[in-house]
């Protein structure tokens, strides 16, 4: 594996640990290469604010640090922007009786230790399946440009500077009906929130598995980079104290991906639940293929 791959790994376990890196690690470190990685795995934040508190990174280029604190910053501002985005829309859908319930990162996000840790690209929303029309016409009347519709199982909305919305009426695409059919009727599986009349959650099992589920998706078609292993770190210390395991081995199991999810889950606890060098970090070979792979694949 590349070294700025490892300088990568090492200083997002520092951001998800809350630790300091070790200025001795850092020897030699290329930070051009290691933010033009980061940025192809969508961390530049989380690896940001590891390394803003090194003398390394304080005595790099002006031009270098000012590039890393630019991503950082846009990484925080781009969350509150479609934080506040997304419960005006909330708003607006409950005063039109649409149920919807925000999907993956829009809520992991508040898991990781900071915010902006964690980047957001878009924002994914489940709603009533029957105002898809009405849902269209909401975003139309905010200025929206509609950039899919009815095409798929969700609908795409954008407008500058970085809003873009995806908008699902189902959990899964149709291609995948064979072993997602206890997810074909998800709004009877979903639990209110409190002090709303519209917004609905999923259970934590249920919120795991599909976050894994949509994981697998991308990992055994095009890949999916390291972010996913932090997520999947989170996510289990988060929700590991209070979902049900064997329900979750049962519901993994049926989507044929129980395999998947033990294997990425321990990579991730190794990797990210102590801050140490990943050459000190014990890995078997199948890890380290699995590792490779990750790292070769961007988000």
């Amino acid at each position: 594996m590349e070294k700025t791959s490892e300088f990568l790994i090492y200083l997002m376990a520092c951001s998800l640990q809350g630790t300091k890196p070790e200025e001795a690690l850092l020897a030699n470190i290329d930070m051009e290469a290691l933010l033009r990685l980061a940025k192809a795995h969508s961390v530049s934040a989380m690896v940001c604010m590891a390394l803003e508190q090194t003398d390394a990174f304080q005595h790099a280029a002006e031009t270098t640090r000012l590039k890393w604190l630019d991503c950082k910053n846009k990484a925080v501002r781009k969350n509150m922007l479609l934080d506040a985005e997304r419960h005006r829309l909330e708003k607006e859908f409950a005063e039109h009786g649409i149920w919807y319930m925000p999907l993956k990162g829009s809520i992991l996000k508040d898991w990781y230790p900071k915010f902006g840790m964690r980047e957001m690209a878009d924002n994914d929303i489940l709603f009533d399946a029957s105002k898809r029309k009405e849902v269209k016409a909401i975003f139309q009347g905010r200025g929206y440009t509609v950039k899919e519709y009815d095409k798929s199982n969700h609908d795409a909305y954008e407008k500058p500077p970085i809003y873009n919305f995806e908008m699902h009426v189902s959990l899964f695409p149709g291609t995948y009906k064979e072993r997602t059919e206890q997810y074909e009727n998800a709004k009877e599986r979903l639990l209110p929130v409190d002090g709303t009349a519209y917004q609905f959650a999923f259970t934590p099992e249920d919120f795991y598995v599909f976050v894994l589920a949509h994981a697998y998706k991308h990992y055994s078609h095009s890949g999916t980079g390291i972010r996913t292993l932090a997520d999947i770190y989170v996510m289990d210390r988060h929700l590991g104290g209070i979902m049900d395991r064997d329900e979750v081995e049962q519901k993994l199991t049926q989507l044929g991906i129980a395999e998947y999810e033990q294997h990425s889950r321990v990579l991730a606890e190794k990797l990210f639940s102590a801050v140490r060098p990943l050459a000190e970090t014990e890995l078997t070979e199948d890890e380290k293929e699995m590792l490779l792979y990750y790292c070769d694949s961007t988000t």
